[in-house]
């Protein structure tokens, strides 16, 4: 008897269970991906500047409304459970780590070819560190710990590289962002998920006013290029047969 659950399963062999093979060797073919409609770097990066300037004219003025009605102090004391369950997606070892993981598993039910992509996910989760630098860098101060618009750069020397009230980028943001951007390139029907992991990151760090508004902007940025880079240094995966394949991101 022959076992045929997956698609593409070779005969007297048997390789899925549940349809979960099915499910994952039937992603976007490299074929099916020349068919969508991608919008050039050049237009997503114009887009987070528009909405950057946006968010950083609402500033001071979406803080103080969290803060005058006490739901960043709430966050904070009686709802801390609900601060941690969203800031989740934010995190590498509850977020990045275990989806990589997950992707890795399938190398010994689809074969090698979703090595690549896990090695894409989990790099996507690193590098997304980067935003400690930024925040180094720019030395912005977190809401009401200083001026809104005023700049620290390198603030503290070397010591100060991961001081605790940098704001600009949000580090949970910046994660939720690389990460969900880099499933986007592997799932991108399920795009409307990822994008709303990154949107209850940000939502939570603005509520609470760990962050401004603009911070969590500047991290999703972040995240997208964070993403790409890290696309291309694993070789582009789901360039390959067999493999996910969506071209450009479709954010």
């Amino acid at each position: 008897m022959v076992l045929n659950w997956g698609r593409g399963v070779k005969r007297g062999k048997f390789e899925s269970g549940f349809g979960l093979q099915r499910c994952l060797t039937s992603l976007p073919s490299r074929r099916h991906s020349k068919a969508a409609v991608r919008a050039p770097p050049i237009a997503i990066l114009a887009a987070f500047v528009a909405v950057f300037a946006v968010a950083l004219a609402i500033d001071p003025t979406v803080a103080t409304w969290f803060h005058e009605r006490g739901m960043d102090e709430a966050l904070k004391s009686n709802y801390r459970w609900v601060a941690r369950i969203a800031r989740l997606p934010g995190n590498f070892v509850t977020y990045s780590l275990p989806i990589a993981g997950f992707l890795f598993l399938f190398v010994f039910i689809a074969g090698t070819r979703w090595l690549l992509p896990s090695a894409f996910i989990l790099l996507c989760g690193i590098l997304a560190g980067s935003n400690a630098f930024v925040k180094w860098i720019v030395g912005r101060t977190r809401p009401f710990q200083g001026d809104v618009y005023q700049l620290h750069p390198f603030v503290g020397g070397i010591h100060g590289l991961f001081g605790p009230n940098q704001s600009f980028p949000s580090g949970d943001v910046s994660l939720a962002a690389a990460t969900s951007f880099g499933l986007m390139r592997l799932f991108p029907s399920q795009r409307i998920l990822w994008w709303s992991l990154i949107l209850i990151v940000a939502a939570e760090r603005i509520a609470e006013n760990a962050h401004y508004p603009s911070d969590t902007v500047a991290a999703t940025a972040l995240g997208w290029v964070v993403a790409e880079i890290a696309w291309r240094l694993t070789g582009r995966p789901g360039r390959r047969d067999g493999v996910p394949n969506v071209g450009r991101a479709d954010i």
